[in-house]
């Protein structure tokens, strides 16, 4: 879980990165961007990271969860959001 953030228009670019941080287990976790008309997912190993455009204003929510299995992530983790406009400075951790 992490939390949402918002965008006032299009935003031509965003960068969405999960990386651990401290102590872990596990090499596979998904990090999910979710928001109107945008679905990007990357469950691949860590780090994770996103990058997209948002087609249009509204709130969009960063999601992370771990994959069950074997290589299940488990421990602290550290989300950091870049963009090229002002929805970087939105983004809070936790709902």
């Amino acid at each position: 879980m992490t939390g949402p953030f918002r965008a006032a228009e299009r935003v031509p670019g965003i960068l969405i990165f999960l990386l651990t941080a401290g102590a872990f287990t596990g090499s596979r976790a998904v990090l999910t961007l979710l928001g109107p008309g945008l679905l990007r997912i990357d469950g691949s190993g860590l780090p994770n990271e996103v990058s997209a455009m948002l087609p249009r204003a509204g709130t969009y929510y960063v999601l992370v969860s771990a994959l069950p299995g074997r290589a299940r992530f488990e421990g602290d983790y550290c989300v950091t959001l870049e963009s090229s406009q002002d929805p970087w400075q939105t983004f809070t951790q936790g709902w």
